[in-house]
């Protein structure tokens, strides 16, 4: 969804207020429920004025199938800043409950978690001239895509130096190599050696 002056949709409750029942008999929110609407599985029923089921139409998805490949080609993973996660939902920038349009240019893929970051936790979603979307923090701040590195001051690990020094301890380019050459572990050799039937472990043999 974007920012929240667009809360108050058509079809689903203006924010704050239980909009969804689910089959389970949960009420949640009306942000969750535009959460969940904006990537799920429709299925419309009709019902008379005594609430009895008159029609049930087919189920189909708030994403077609077609338009759903072309985001993930598109975005890979979810395009909160930081993250990577490709199982994701397909988030509308502009809900279409305040009319925006089912296109690529409106969608933007989320996963679970930072889907429900943009929803419920307050954390706004535009996107900008080039089609490209920026985040921002719950406070307004903009959300960097980058963070920004930390600033170092001299030698950063000076004094991890120093210790190892002190502990005649030397560390160059061959130090991370292991001496194992790969061979596949000879499993009958290793039981041999240490287990040994009949002797307490940790005792010594006394002549």
């Amino acid at each position: 969804d974007g920012p929240s002056e667009n809360n108050s949709g058509r079809g689903l409750a203006s924010a704050g207020q239980a909009a969804l029942e689910e089959a389970g008999g949960i009420r949640v929110s009306a942000e969750t429920s535009r959460r969940i609407a904006c990537d799920a599985g429709k299925v419309v029923m009709r019902h008379d004025a005594d609430g009895n089921v008159l029609d049930v139409g087919r189920k189909t998805r708030t994403i077609p199938p077609a338009l759903r490949r072309a985001l993930a080609s598109r975005d890979q993973h979810c395009r909160f800043p930081g993250c990577e996660a490709r199982r994701c939902d397909a988030h509308h920038v502009k809900h279409w409950a305040d009319g925006g349009v089912t296109k690529l240019d409106n969608l933007v893929l989320l996963c679970r978690r930072h889907h429900r970051a943009v929803h419920e936790e307050g954390f706004g979603l535009t996107l900008d001239a080039e089609g490209q979307p920026q985040f921002t923090q719950p406070g307004g701040a903009p959300l960097p895509a980058v963070p920004t590195a930390p600033a170092w001051t001299g030698v950063p690990l000076a004094s991890t130096d120093a210790k190892l020094a002190e502990d005649g301890i030397e560390i160059d380019s061959q130090t991370s190599i292991p001496n194992w050459d790969g061979e596949r572990l000879d499993l009958p050799y290793v039981i041999g050696v240490a287990w040994r039937p009949g002797e307490n472990p940790g005792t010594e043999k006394t002549a």
